[in-house]
């Protein structure tokens, strides 16, 4: 089918915005305007954006102190072709092993790290789908990039993100939880699924909103105190809810 680039690395985004956080990486999004549409397997791009996501975090959180730990994703528009560029600030790849970067097995990471298989996969997923993979050295850091040749003509109902009605989600999980990214997180996992995400931040919201209907999904805050998270575990035991601790 078309899907648009630009929404994949926007998902992809959201996915990682909290692993990110938590390991003091600055996330920088430079997407171009408007759709990038391209004919492809939706899952299969993203498990791409997610293995180049992967490999540049390894690179840049080991940086000393001091040194800009930074991953930047972007998209643009070259000459009929989406480009979708995955850049950090690491020490990159040395220039003997380039040649071997999208070989099965290779890695340049410590034992235990990596199984050598996500480039030599994400390869051969951008190659299936006509596009190219490939790696350079940039200022400052590395990057990888990927480019498949955009759809010029769509018909109204093949273009991704057309102007038609949202579908109506007929789920709707209670998300209990302080973070904002914790927020990001569950919208990107839960929303693309069919389910609605509402969102309290203490738990005595929580009951509040426990009281006036009924949950497809209850999702609570891990780090909440355990006098509060009892109160609301006993307030949803008995009820047709399921429950999971974050």
């Amino acid at each position: 089918g078309v899907v648009d680039l630009n929404d994949i690395l926007g998902r992809t985004a959201l996915l990682v915005t909290y692993e990110l956080h938590l390991r003091g990486i600055e996330l920088v999004e430079e997407r171009a305007d408007g759709p990038l549409p391209v004919r492809g397997n939706r899952d299969e791009l993203q498990q791409v954006l997610l293995n180049l996501v992967n490999n540049a975090v390894q690179a840049v959180r080991g940086l000393p102190e001091g040194t800009p730990r930074r991953v930047t994703l972007g998209t643009g528009l070259e000459q009929g072709q989406v480009l979708v560029r995955v850049r950090d600030t690491g020490g990159g790849v040395p220039t003997e092993l380039v040649p071997q970067l999208f070989t099965p097995f290779f890695t340049t990471k410590d034992p235990g790290e990596g199984t050598g298989l996500g480039l030599s996969l994400s390869y051969r997923i951008v190659e299936s789908h006509g596009g190219r993979l490939s790696y350079q050295a940039v200022p400052g850091g590395a990057e990888f990039w990927f480019s498949l040749p955009i759809v010029k003509e769509l018909g109204r109902q093949s273009a991704p993100n057309a102007a038609a009605p949202a579908p109506r989600l007929a789920q709707v999980a209670l998300l209990v939880d302080s973070d904002p990214a914790a927020e990001l997180v569950m919208r990107a996992l839960l929303e693309p699924a069919g389910c609605a995400v509402e969102v309290v931040r203490t738990g005595s919201e929580a009951l509040q909103r426990l009281a006036t209907r009924s949950w497809s999904l209850v999702v609570l805050d891990g780090a909440m105190s355990a006098d509060g998270r009892r109160l609301l575990l006993d307030d949803l035991a008995g009820k047709e809810t399921y429950r999971l601790l974050v």
